[in-house]
């Protein structure tokens, strides 16, 4: 049986957080037939060549105002925190103030996952994006405000500048993070192989039938319990500190 993480229990109204389940029923599901296809078509808005509105279509999972990583930031209670299992580091956790909507900064895997397949997607057109996309053009100095100083791994020390080496180390993170998820679940779904006009060895048919949750409905489901941001969330002074992640 695929893992479902703990934290997916979580739920959550505008203005706090409630202790039951019932709310996960605003998640609607739905039977999905995978586009398996080999070549992009005009009907898959998520592939293909760059373009604004291959960008817009990802952008709308992966990216919110405040931050370049997720599409929604999420204001959690201590209880749903314990819940979700990730409450060995609570005192460390990020507590937004009253004018963010307090509680606990969080956001859902979803996002962080398809932000890390965005980012590889990117990567495949880096000619492109290198010179648009903030996390190639951000100066040294807010990278590593964002993630300190950078190892200096053997296997990266060919690269030439910290922006190289910073993107190498975003993307093992991101394809790792993808692994991990994808082991998690354990789709056991069936891939059948057919005879194919012009092909003399069995070839697999990807356009297999899934149950899936229907993507935008857990969007809206975030956005109806964002945290309403309002101002930048930096250190005050003070705050118990993690060494690293």
């Amino acid at each position: 049986m695929p893992c479902q993480p703990a934290g997916f229990g979580i739920v959550m109204e505008q203005n706090g957080l409630r202790e039951s389940d019932d709310d996960l029923r605003d998640i609607a599901t739905q039977l999905n037939r995978f586009d398996g296809s080999l070549f992009p078509s005009r009907y898959n808005k998520y592939r293909g060549p760059p373009s604004r509105q291959l960008d817009e279509a990802w952008d709308r999972f992966t990216t919110n105002p405040w931050m370049i990583e997720t599409a929604v930031v999420l204001n959690v209670s201590r209880h749903e925190v314990h819940r979700s299992g990730n409450n060995a580091r609570l005192d460390t956790a990020v507590e937004l103030d009253g004018e963010n909507g307090g509680g606990y900064m969080a956001t859902i895997e979803m996002f962080h996952q398809l932000h890390c397949l965005n980012l590889l997607r990117k990567w495949t057109f880096a000619d492109y994006y290198q010179s648009i996309d903030p996390l190639w053009t951000m100066p040294n100095a807010h990278r590593r405000e964002h993630t300190g100083a950078l190892p200096d791994l053997f296997y990266w020390e060919v690269l030439e500048t910290d922006a190289q080496r910073w993107m190498c180390y975003l993307l093992d993170h991101c394809i790792d993070m993808i692994r991990q998820a994808l082991m998690c679940n354990g789709d056991t779904g069936l891939i059948t192989f057919h005879w194919v006009r012009g092909i003399s060895v069995p070839t697999p048919d990807f356009h297999t039938m899934h149950q899936c949750a229907d993507p935008e409905s857990v969007l809206q489901w975030a956005k109806d319990r964002a945290a309403p941001i309002v101002h930048e969330i930096r250190k005050t002074g003070g705050e118990t500190e993690l060494d690293g992640l």
